[in-house]
């Protein structure tokens, strides 16, 4: 198996080293391949090709490194807050194919680690190479920590909200899509004084619990589009959305009694 490094802005990532024991036979001596080359200099897994059979893995490694973007919040905002034609040139470099790749991969990823029996309704395998399945598997394994942007999910990457949104609520189906709170501030109010309540996008947690495993805080943090408000998905409560809104210091506010009864209903 070899990579191939390239020199393309829209998928380079900040690290400086390769994980090679995502690829070694012996992954237990947990080798990595340094780059020493000008300070500017960064690692980008473009490809990887299977010399055996001669398989280009390169749609695959194009598909992971867009999931990767969107669990990752802070490399999101580098990327799409200070351009807006950063954001409509990485919207442009994905496809359908890396939306139906993503979502065949996770499903795949978390019917194992339901441990689903092969008659169970929610059992599923992908027909992709064993080794792109064990790539995407060790990829999950050594994430600790997910944050995601919903600015830069509508901008970038919509065709996720699919498999990651919950559905939108409708008159026969009793799932909701946004979340709706009143928060006391000066740009809910009506002029009649009375809040305005605001509408968040809700991530589907569950979904994203059964394919990380191994998450530090068992917590999922999800940035709205709202100045300054975010939410909290813990494993432990998927049900249940914890939000909170920081000030201009970064600070927590405190949620008035009405808005705790809008979270109790």
């Amino acid at each position: 198996k070899t990579c191939k490094n390239t020199k393309n802005d829209s998928f380079r990532s900040m690290s400086r080293s390769f994980n090679c024991s995502l690829l070694s036979c012996f992954s237990y001596e947990d080798e990595r391949l340094l780059i020493g080359c000008r300070p500017s200099a960064v690692l980008c897994l473009h490809s990887i090709y299977v010399l055996s059979d001669h398989h280009n893995l390169q749609f695959f490694m194009h598909a992971i490194h867009i999931f990767s973007d969107f669990i990752s919040a802070t490399n999101q905002k580098q990327k799409t807050r200070p351009l807006k034609s950063k954001s409509k040139t990485r919207k442009n470099n994905i496809k359908l194919r890396d939306y139906k790749i993503m979502h065949k991969l996770c499903k795949h990823e978390a019917s194992i680690n339901r441990n689903d029996a092969v008659g169970n309704a929610n059992f599923f395998r992908n027909k992709y190479p064993r080794f792109v399945n064990d790539f995407f598997r060790a990829f999950c394994a050594n994430i600790t920590q997910i944050r995601i942007d919903l600015h830069y999910l509508t901008d970038c990457c919509p065709g996720l909200k699919t498999y990651f949104v919950l559905a939108p609520l409708t008159k026969k189906n009793a799932t909701n899509q946004k979340l709706r709170l009143c928060l006391q501030n000066e740009n809910t109010h009506t002029n009649g004084g009375v809040p305005m309540p605001i509408q968040m996008e809700v991530i589907r947690g569950h979904f994203l619990f059964n394919i990380f495993r191994n998450l530090t805080l068992h917590t999922i943090r999800v940035d709205t589009h709202l100045p300054n408000i975010s939410y909290d998905i813990v494993h432990s409560f998927p049900r249940v959305l914890f939000v909170y809104r920081l000030n201009e210091e970064m600070s927590a506010v405190p949620i008035d009694a009405g808005v705790k009864e809008n979270l109790r209903t």
